[in-house]
């Protein structure tokens, strides 16, 4: 019997204004200055507080790093942030990623950590298990999909 290929999942800690920008469809660019793995497929998005829980997650079109100033005008249209931010967000940082957000999904309301297994959040990310990952699809709204070109 074949078994069914494994996805590779991360769990990101993003601030409510950023996270809500990204379910909506404004925000198509996430930027991390800590690179997660080439093979991630999904991002699970962990809102910190006030809301302190698991709103939905997306689909990674694609993983880009390079410095920061270099990121920022391939990216600035869809990042969903200033260049003040930009700038104060990566200040010392030689390198930066770029996380192209493909479909989004969202949740009926915040999960808890718990429920992926962690009691606390991630400072920058942390994989999350197929198993655990399996068990969010089946919490999460119909696909919202905001990149019409790729629907």
């Amino acid at each position: 019997m074949a078994s069914r290929p494994l996805r590779r999942v991360a769990l990101l800690s993003i601030r409510p204004s950023y996270a809500e920008s990204i379910i909506n469809g404004h925000k198509r660019v996430e930027f991390r200055r800590v690179r997660f793995s080439s093979d991630v497929q999904y991002v699970v998005i962990y809102v910190t507080k006030p809301i302190q829980g698991i709103m939905g997650y997306f689909e990674v079109d694609r993983i880009h790093e390079d410095t920061p100033e270099a990121l920022w005008p391939r990216h600035c249209a869809n990042g969903g942030i200033s260049h003040e931010e930009f700038e104060k967000y990566y200040s010392g940082s030689r390198r930066g990623v770029a996380i192209e957000v493909g479909k989004v999904y969202s949740m009926e309301g915040p999960l808890s950590l718990s429920s992926v297994g962690a009691s606390t959040p991630p400072r920058s990310f942390f994989y999350v298990a197929d198993d655990v990952f399996d068990g969010l699809l089946r919490l999460s709204k119909p696909s919202l999909c905001h990149n019409t070109s790729r629907c």
